[in-house]
């Protein structure tokens, strides 16, 4: 690509036919082929891939984040957006491109770099093997549907470093920018540049601080903000969707049905959230899941609460541990209807949900869990790594959201996927595809419905 350092490089033959990279890092391993599916097991790991694009040695990478639409399409968020001294060749110029979701074929279509930060203008990354990055965190596509005169899918995503959520569309035009109510005016052309976040001591509802998840249903999309940086605002919003636009109703706080937690991080006596990385809302019950993720005390980054009250507790705001775990909310008031009941999960400050997914299948009702703690030296969230599969049901002597048991555990290797860091459901075919940012093994990696599958239901007991 133009301006990008022109190097010796080796062919790294076996990956994906043969790519180049620079002689001094390496392309990522080819991966073993997988074991045949076993009749016990609902899911296998398949060796679909992406292809016909360069690796991470030479092109895009760091897959943040994706989904399924129009059909037979798949959109995945590259962050890798610029080379480092250790992987020159590394970098792509635009955030978003789009696959065949059936043959993981890249169908030559890249776009975005006008609505995403590109964090290599004001950071020095030398020292770092990531490199420079683009800012989004989670994407989600709002479908078309004819019924609401809706004609096109939309690109939804959040952007933490921008502090706002933004609306696209497939020809890379910007549609919408929710975040941004009260702003200085930007003049036309000029670099882009960040929201001012959401304040530490006031409501400020139509402002975000680090936003991470995105969910819709009908006339609503729900935002889980978020992420942990000074800025997070540890909540989940709710904003009124017009449903022929695909986009919010306004861009002010008129458009929030509601917030919670209401109080501002500076005045809550205990923080319900700590990183709601991840939400899904769940139709069959009618509720939302959200992944409270957090991380062992020392990791957080604000010990003294200033400038960010986000990962601490008052009245002392002493750093603690965060909740791991996932709580169910009502999504027309965004009552707390407290956690997800399943201790076969075993999530743990060292074993937190990273990202959440849910798939109604005619014999059982699904929720998906990827898992990883926090490993400062692997440089992402590679321990205890795993995608869990569990039954949703209702337990009868509480009345709440539980598992009955683990479906399916699938441990992962960082070589397989480095931070489960997004799952996606495609809700044609029950086909999930996971996205893995972190550069020891970055990569989307499907897994398959077993078709053999012998569903053990009458063994299950809660």
């Amino acid at each position: 690509m133009p301006g990008w350092p022109s190097e010796s490089r080796e062919n790294c033959a076996g990956v994906l036919g043969g790519r180049w990279c620079d002689s001094t890092p390496t392309c990522l391993a080819p991966l073993p082929s997988p074991p045949p599916a076993s009749t016990s097991e609902l899911y296998s790991l398949s060796e679909w891939k992406l292809n016909g694009i360069p690796d991470v040695c030479h092109g895009p990478g760091r897959w943040i984040s994706g989904d399924v639409f129009d059909g037979d399409k798949l959109v995945v968020g590259n962050k890798q957006s610029g080379w480092v001294p250790s992987r020159h060749g590394a970098g792509w110029p635009q955030p978003f491109l789009v696959f065949n979701k059936t043959t993981g074929e890249y169908l030559n279509k890249t776009f975005g770099s006008k609505a995403v930060l590109n964090v290599s203008v004001d950071r020095e990354f030398t020292n770092s093997p990531y490199g420079p990055d683009f800012s989004m965190e989670k994407i989600s596509v709002l479908r078309k549907d004819p019924s609401k005169k809706r004609m096109q899918d939309l690109l939804w995503f959040a952007d933490y470093s921008m502090f706002t959520v933004t609306v696209m569309n497939f020809d890379g035009e910007i549609v919408q920018i929710i975040g941004r109510e009260g702003d200085p005016e930007v003049a036309a052309g000029s670099p882009l540049k960040a929201a001012i976040p959401a304040s530490q001591t006031a409501v400020d509802k139509p402002k975000f601080g680090n936003p991470a998840g995105l969910a819709f249903f009908e006339d609503t999309v729900f935002v889980s903000d978020g992420e942990d940086y000074a800025e997070q605002i540890n909540r989940i919003e709710a904003w009124k969707l017009n449903t022929t636009s695909g986009t919010a109703l306004t861009t002010t706080a008129d458009s929030v049905k509601w917030v919670y937690p209401v109080e501002p991080t500076s005045k809550r006596t205990e923080q319900v959230f700590r990183t709601p990385h991840s939400i899904v809302y769940h139709q069959p019950s009618g509720k939302l899941f959200v992944g409270d993720r957090g991380k062992p005390a020392n990791y957080y980054t604000n010990p003294a609460g200033k400038p960010s009250y986000g990962n601490i507790n008052q009245p002392t705001w002493n750093k603690t541990d965060g909740h791991a775990r996932i709580l169910i909310l009502d999504p027309q008031n965004g009552t707390n209807e407290g956690e997800f009941d399943c201790s076969p999960l075993g999530l743990s400050i060292h074993k937190p949900p990273i990202s959440v997914a849910t798939f109604k299948r005619p014999d059982m009702d699904l929720l998906f869990v990827s898992v990883g703690g926090y490993n400062a030296n692997a440089g992402g969230w590679s321990d205890n790594a795993a995608l869990y599969i569990v039954d949703i049901v209702t337990k009868s002597t509480k009345s709440k959201l539980g598992c009955s048991k683990v479906v399916q555990h699938l441990p992962i290797s960082i070589e397989e996927c480095d931070v489960m860091h997004d799952i996606k459901v495609d809700p044609d075919t029950g086909d999930v595809y996971v996205f893995c940012p972190g550069i020891a093994g970055d990569r989307v990696r499907k897994l398959i419905p077993n078709t053999a599958y012998n569903n053990p239901a009458s063994t299950w007991s809660i």
